[in-house]
Formats: structure tokens, sequence, C-alpha cells
């Protein structure tokens, strides 16, 4: 009993701020998620609490790391469960925190509100959240069903009709909230060559991880294009269609998968019997699903090793701002390597595409990498501690953590393998890898200021 009044205290503590409060929902949902999935009902041999807890985290931080087989090893009302915390998660920590203090007529304070408005939402909240929500809603539900018609029609009807509905819409669900959840064993490994199905499922993952901001965007566009005679379609200016972040947003995505998709390619060239074209829509696959979803279509743990590594470079990266992707982000990602080219070429500004960025929005990218750098070097060294005697490589252990942290779901084969001791280390890590930028921004840049300055000190470096 004493567990339940130390957890009690401590999420009275949280809900004493709007800040903590974010993180008090997630983990209380993560616990609710868990008890659910523990019943008798939920499980088709009896979940153990810790998997429970495991597989409700990965769900509602839209991660898809798996100790137990989704569609075996639990129930029909057990994977509706998980469908439900997946589509809580995906919906977005931003989005459910900012309706959670509207709902309780919370306020944010200055710094906090100016952090979410210019991590997450780039609009007022106050003023726009209302309008805002419902018609990231309505788009949700709209290419969610959509792609799951799709989906359904390219569905081989095996199991009948009502299964391949249901799996069509779990799948449509699963993709667009990056959280790589199959009711296959092999993922999607059995249906690759189904490209009915997999070309909607590679949509979603991409529409999923652009982020609210730049999904709205190009909402507003297609439908204001489809309104257009032919004549006034070619009269508009595409430039100036779509705001500085939305392109900075498409074109460092698009260019993340070819690179991805490429190297994949190269590197796993005539390693399957597939012909020349299944092999290029696989790499894409890989490429696309790698940074944001965790479905995967092929063996990981038989991958090349370079492959696996680079698969974990593109995990680190992860999605766009705002959406269910994890990761430090593409913006993230582009800014720190413009912040370098600037030191290197001593230019006293960060310069992308024509425009000079925010000191602060570069400090704070320095910052979150810095972090995320540092918080996964110490999970390697925690799984390396957990997992001392099962034989596992350091690139499955790095491969492992990456994944977790940026919530992207994909696994060498490891995670039902892994101690109690690594997989409570895991499940921190999914906590911490889907909440991370929103905290990192609110606690590191919402306290006061010292006004303190020390002398300085001259070291020697490099």
């Amino acid at each position: 009993m004493w567990i339940i009044r130390y957890i009690a205290r401590l999420f009275s503590k949280l809900y004493r701020t709007p800040e903590g409060m974010i993180v008090g929902s997630f983990g209380a949902i993560s616990l609710i998620g868990a008890g659910l999935l523990s019943l008798p009902a939920a499980s088709a041999r009896g979940a153990g609490f810790l998997d429970a807890l495991f597989t409700a985290t990965s769900a509602v931080c839209v991660t898809g790391l798996v100790t137990l087989d989704t569609g075996t090893d639990f129930t029909l009302f057990g994977q509706i469960v998980i469908l439900l915390l997946i589509q809580t998660g995906g919906l977005g920590v931003m989005t459910f925190a900012a309706l959670l203090f509207k709902s309780l007529g919370k306020k944010l304070s200055l710094h906090s509100h100016l952090a979410v408005k210019d991590t997450l939402f780039q609009e007022e909240i106050a003023t726009n959240f209302n309008r805002m929500f419902w018609r990231l809603f309505r788009i949700m539900i709209v290419v969610e069903l959509i792609s799951a018609a799709v989906i359904f029609v390219g569905l081989p009807k095996d199991d009948g009709m009502a299964f391949a509905a249901y799996s069509a819409v779990f799948h449509a669900v699963s993709a667009f909230c990056n959280a790589g959840f199959s009711l296959y064993p092999d993922s999607l490994t059995g249906v690759r060559h189904l490209w009915l199905v997999m070309l909607p499922v590679m949509f979603l993952i991409v529409v999923g991880g652009l982020g609210h901001v730049v999904l709205q965007e190009c909402w507003r566009f297609f439908a204001r294009l489809f309104r257009l005679p032919s004549r006034a379609v070619r009269a508009i200016d595409y430039h100036e269609s779509f705001s500085y972040h939305a392109k900075l947003v498409l074109g460092s995505s698009a260019l993340l998968v070819i690179v991805g998709a490429a190297s994949i390619f190269a590197l796993e060239y005539g390693s399957s019997k597939d012909h020349l074209g299944d092999q290029i829509g696989g790499a894409i696959f890989q490429s696309v699903t790698t940074r944001t979803a965790g479905f995967n279509t092929v063996d990981v743990g038989a991958m090349h090793p370079a492959s696996i590594f680079i698969m974990t470079m593109l995990m680190l990266i992860g999605g766009s701002p705002g959406s269910c992707a994890g990761g430090i982000k593409t913006t993230s990602f582009i800014i720190w390597l413009a912040y370098i080219r600037s030191l290197m070429v001593e230019k006293e500004d960060v310069e992308i595409f024509g425009c000079r960025i925010d000191p602060e929005i570069v400090t704070r990218t320095n910052l979150l990498v810095s972090l995320a750098v540092v918080f996964n070097i110490t999970g390697v060294i925690v799984l390396l501690v957990g997992e001392n005697d099962s034989g596992f490589t350091f690139l499955q252990i790095l491969f492992e953590q990456v994944s977790a942290f940026a919530t992207v779901g994909l696994s060498t084969g490891i995670t039902a393998k892994l101690s109690s001791f690594s997989k409570v280390w895991i499940i921190v890590t999914m906590f911490v890898g889907r909440l991370g930028p929103l905290t990192l921004v609110l606690y590191a840049f919402g306290g006061t200021r010292s006004r303190i300055r020390y002398p300085q000190g001259k070291v020697l470096i490099g």
C-alpha cells in the first residue's frame, strides 16, 4: 500500500503546475492502460503487470516496442485498449495538454506558453486552440478512414471480411500515429508485396510525422487547389503557399527519406530474392518507417551492420515538431547542421534557405541535441549493465535504446528477451523520449534567469 500512497503523493505534486500536469496525465494514462491490459479479459494467457505497463507505455508514447505479440497474446478487448491508447498518444502531448489546461481552467506561465507556442503550435493556444484542435481532429479522422478503406481493399480476406476491415482500421490508426503496432507477428513482412497496403501505410506514416502545423497547411493548400479551375491552379505561387517552417519540414523530410532509402538499398542490394522493384520499394519503406513509425518489412536483426547504424541515426533524428513522431526532430537536426556550418565558416548568424534563425532557437536546439546524446549514452550504459550476460551485441543495445528514445519501435529482436531491469529502463526511456522536447523547453527555459556573471576563465580546447 505504501507504493500507492507514494504514487498518489507524486501525482499530487505534479498536478500543482500546468507543466507537471503533462507528465502526470500521460503517466496516469499509462498506468490506467496497464491496469486494463493486466485484466484476464485483455490477454489470452494472462499478461504480467510489467509487460502490461511496457505495452501501455509503448502505446501511449506511440513507440511500438512490444514484449508480447499484439495479435496473438491480446484478446480483442486488449487490442481495442491498445488502439485507444495509441490514438490518445497520437493526438500529441501538446494537443492533449492544452485541451486539459483549457478544460480545467488552468493557465500556462508566460515562459511555458511561449515555449509551447514556439515549439509545437506556433500559434496562440488561448485564442486559437479550439479551432486548431477540431480542425486537426477532423483531418486525422478523414485521413485515417480513407486510408483504412484503401488498405481494406488491398488486404487478403483469408480470415474473413470483418477481420480485414478491423485490421485495416487498426493499421491505419497505428500508421498515422506513428505507433508501429501491428496485428501480425512479423509486422508487415507478410504483406510487403501488396502495394495497395504498403503505399497508404507509407502515406500515413509521412503525414503523421509532418507535425500539426504543416499538416494543416498542406490540408488548406490541397483543399484550395481542388476548388480552383485549371487556369487558376497554374497561376498559384507555390513558394508563397507554405510558411518557412513548413518548407523547412517538407524539404528536410524528403531529403532524409531519399538519403536513407539510397543508403539502405545500396547496402542491402542482393540480400533478398525480391526483384529490383520490390527491393527499391522496401528500401524506401524502411527509410520512411525508421524515422517515425516502427513497422518493418524485413528482419532488422539480419541486416548489414552499416544499415542498422544508419537506421539508428535516422531514428535519432525522428519526425517533425508537433507530430506523432519522436526523436530530436528534423528541424532541430537541420538547425544543428547549419549551426556547425556557421562555426566552420566563421559566420555570426545561422542561416537556412536565405533566412536567419533566431539565436534563442539555436540555443534551444543545441541543448536538445546535447541532452539527447547524453541521455542515450547513459541509456546504452544502463542496458549494457542490465544485459551483461545476455550475449547481445553493442549495436543491438544501441539500436534498442535509440528506438525507445525516439519512440520508433523497431528492434533487432531482443525486446522480449530483455531482463526486467532493462524493461523498466526502456519504459522510462519511452516516456522521456515522448515528453522530452516539451519538458526540456518548459523546465530548462521556464525559470528565472540569474543576473550574476562570473569572471571569464581561459581554457585550452581541441
